[in-house]
């Protein structure tokens, strides 16, 4: 059983209390509680919704996971922060490779396999693309063992600097930063063979590693849905995201509060640099998924929210 982690929440707590000693307040303490308040009633609104939309596509229980992944699709956005690339790690039949495939839209296409030549085709024939979609993991390790090798590199040199030449062609690329999301069930990923490709060459350590398991309620409402025959109806919806880049900024308070949380999850580098930026993408990522260009309390408590994914895992 995946156990929440009270770390995330302390950490917060005291990133909070540190802004507030440092940071005179110039509004009333009512109308201070009133946007609070309109905040987590937003926040709870556009988690209902997204409910609501996600068990409608047959996703039950996975609106929270969505909602992440929905995150880091928007840091492509984000002008100055690299696309963060996220692995989803969950049980085989957990819905991980559909929940992926509803994300594709322009800026993100949906591929069921891969290799560098594959990856080269699409960074030239896809100028707006900000993240690649694989359903399943699995696939690149499928391929021989020099063909597994190139794609690991390149998928490296992919989620976590700009990519400027073609491996697979030895010919040089428009500049391009692109992110990568895709799923592996837990145990393929702790298996020697694939574990030692992550560690190899920092491709694992550019990667943000989202765990989850289903409670036993959320087990049976999926039974539920599939002896309804509910999923024969299901209506195809795309994932609507168009290209908006631009410039968000953040406070020097929220800034701490962010770095106070990075530093609960485990470093993947000397001093946790990995991990502080990508939350900081994720903050700014969730500003302007929201129409705004500065991150907000909202923005920092959907984070949180989140944390315990990218830590030991979460149950939905």
């Amino acid at each position: 059983m995946i156990k929440p982690r009270k770390a995330a929440h302390k950490a917060a707590h005291k990133a909070a209390h540190k802004s507030r000693k440092s940071k005179s307040i110039s509004t009333s303490p009512e109308r201070a509680k009133s946007v609070a308040s309109e905040a987590t009633l937003s926040a709870q609104q556009s988690m209902s919704t997204l409910h609501d939309w996600t068990d409608k596509l047959g996703l039950i229980g996975l609106a929270p996971l969505f909602d992440l992944m929905s995150m880091v699709l928007w840091t492509g956005q984000v002008e100055g922060e690299h696309p963060v690339s996220l692995i989803i790690v969950g049980a085989v039949g957990g819905g991980k490779t559909t929940m992926i495939e509803k994300l594709q839209c322009q800026v993100a296409p949906y591929i069921t396999d891969i290799t560098s030549r594959k990856l080269s085709k699409v960074l030239r024939t896809n100028t707006s693309m900000t993240h690649i979609l694989l359903g399943d993991l699995m696939s690149l390790f499928s391929h021989k063992s020099s063909v597994v090798d190139l794609s690991c590199r390149m998928l490296a040199v992919l989620s976590g600097e700009r990519i400027v030449s073609d491996p697979a062609a030895d010919e040089d690329l428009p500049q391009r930063e692109v992110g990568f999301i895709s799923a592996i069930p837990p145990k393929d990923l702790e298996s020697r063979r694939i574990s030692s490709r992550f560690q190899a060459g920092g491709f694992g350590s550019r990667m943000l590693f989202a765990r989850y398991e289903y409670t036993e309620s959320t087990r049976v409402k999926i039974h539920d849905f599939i002896r309804s025959d509910a999923y024969v109806h299901i209506v195809p919806e795309a994932f609507k995201m168009e290209e908006s880049r631009a410039l968000v900024k953040i406070s020097k308070s929220l800034s701490h509060k962010v770095q106070a949380l990075s530093a609960v999850l485990a470093k993947r580098d000397s001093i946790g640099t990995r991990e502080h930026h990508q939350l900081r993408a994720l903050a700014k990522a969730s500003a302007l998924e929201k129409g705004r260009k500065v991150v907000n309390e909202e923005d920092y408590d959907r984070l949180v929210g989140h944390i315990d994914f990218l830590g030991k895992g979460k149950e939905l």
